[in-house]
Parts: C-alpha cells; sequence; structure tokens
C-alpha cells in the first residue's frame, strides 16, 4: 500500500500541470456535492412512513415543547447561593435578548419565583398594590404551567419515541 501512494507522488511530483487540475476537479466536484445539500428542520421526516407512526408523528407535530428551550440552574455539586445564580440566569437572559433582537424569542420568563416572592412582600410592608401582587402571581402561574405542559410533553415525546423504534414495554 505504501508503493501506491509513493509511486502516486511521485507521478504528480513529474507532472504538476495534473496535480493541480486533478486538484482543482475534486474540489469543483465537492463545492457541486456540498450545494445539493440541503438541511431539513422538520425531524418527522425521519419517522418510519407506517399508519403507526402517523399517529405519533401528528402528536409530535402538535407539542409546545417542541418551540421551547428550557435551562435549570443550578450550583456544582448542587451547592451554590441563590444570588449567583439568579445573576447567571439574568446574564442568560440579556445575552440572549441582545442576539436574538426581539426577531426570534417571544417571550423569556425569568425568576417568577423572585418576582412573586418579592411583590408578596412589598404588598405585606405596604409600597406595592395589589395589582402587583397578581401580575406576579400570574407571571408565576404561567410560567409554572408552561413548566407542567413541558415535562408533560417531555413524557410523551419518550413514549413516542419508543412506540416508533418498537421499544416500547407494555
Amino acid at each position: 500500500m505504501t508503493k501506491f501512494f509513493v509511486g502516486l507522488y511521485n507521478y504528480f511530483e513529474r507532472h504538476k500541470v495534473l496535480f493541480y487540475l486533478s486538484l482543482s476537479v475534486c474540489i469543483l466536484f465537492m463545492a457541486l456535492f456540498a450545494a445539493q445539500v440541503r438541511f431539513e428542520e422538520n425531524v418527522t421526516s425521519f419517522f418510519p412512513d407506517t399508519k403507526d407512526s402517523q399517529n405519533a408523528i401528528n402528536v409530535f407535530e402538535n407539542l409546545k415543547i417542541k418551540d421551547k428551550i428550557m435551562i435549570m440552574l443550578s450550583g456544582k455539586d448542587g451547592v451554590a447561593d441563590a444570588d449567583s445564580l439568579i445573576e447567571a440566569a439574568e446574564t442568560i437572559k440579556q445575552d440572549l435578548q441582545q442576539q436574538a433582537e426581539g426577531t426570534l424569542i417571544k417571550e423569556i420568563f425569568s425568576k417568577a419565583d423572585e418576582n412573586l416572592r418579592q411583590a408578596q412582600l412589598g404588598y405585606k410592608e405596604g409600597v406595592m398594590t395589589l395589582d402587583n401582587v397578581m401580575a406576579a402571581q400570574t407571571a408565576w402561574l404561567k410560567a409554572n404551567s408552561e413548566n407542567i405542559d413541558a415535562e408533560i410533553d417531555v413524557q410523551l415525546c419518550n413514549v413516542y419515541l419508543s412506540k416508533v423504534t418498537g421499544t416500547l414495554k407494555y
């Protein structure tokens, strides 16, 4: 095998024009094939095309979780103070909002628990109105409701994936 490559090297060493010509042709072929690549965002096209999988495809296309990203922060080995986690979450939120510039992100729920706690404390101290507490409560309920929906959707995805791949145990 070594003789083949050494012979090929020696041949192209003597015929430089042929080397550059064949190199150019190879690059053109690679560019031609690379231009044919099309990316598909629809992951359901990977599912088998059977009647059973049509139900899974329909459910998957209607899942709310497929359009959401959830980030849960915790400290290393479960140890971290709340202030550093809140600061890290706020930094991530600001970076996402700056990079998306309002085009890709519809809304970001962050610090719902902390906002509710502060609103309730402010109301008890008399510096916030009941409207502020109700708005914080509504945001907290919406965030938790979407979290529950997302967890249910994850479990449904696991079930449907197991069903499609044939690994579902009854």
